[in-house]
């Protein structure tokens, strides 16, 4: 069973991050081609090209683990962005109550309890990935509700 929902981005965000990587992948090579002296290229400033081939290495790792973010469902619903898990392991599945499919703005809520408190919290996959999360929810809890209903915000 799929366990691994991949994070729904907006169009508008998608061609930010595909400008985002042309960006940072020209200035990489512009200053990997500095440094060796090739195909015209020069180097004016070794350190600045350097720091400009360091900066960019970390931020083409920063654009990897954004366009590889995604729910992961365990015994916790982690979203994971690259190693790391932002919900940092708060949402278990066991403290669920309910998922709710908004029909209004085609969205995915989670009911649950983090330490005592009640709490929503969206999910952000892609429509046609609801039902198989809740079946992948309900197979880890199968207390959990799973309802349709129109969610005012």
């Amino acid at each position: 069973m799929k366990n691994k929902f991949a994070y729904n981005y907006s169009r508008l965000f998608k061609f930010i991050l595909a400008i985002w990587f042309i960006c940072w992948a020209a200035i990489f090579f512009v200053n990997v081609f500095r440094l060796a002296s090739v195909l015209g290229f020069y180097t004016r400033d070794t350190v600045q090209e350097i720091t400009c081939v360091a900066v960019s290495v970390i931020a083409l790792a920063v654009w990897i683990c954004l366009i590889t973010m995604k729910y992961k469902v365990t015994d916790k619903i982690a979203l994971k962005f690259g190693p790391f898990d932002l919900t940092r392991g708060k949402f278990l599945v066991e403290k669920m109550i309910k998922i709710v499919q908004s029909s209004k703005d085609d969205a995915l809520y989670i009911n649950l309890y983090v330490g005592e408190e009640a709490r929503i919290a969206i999910i952000n996959i892609n429509p046609k990935h609801f039902d198989a999360f809740a079946e992948c929810v309900r197979s880890k809890n199968g207390k959990v509700l799973v309802d349709k209903a129109d969610i005012e915000k």
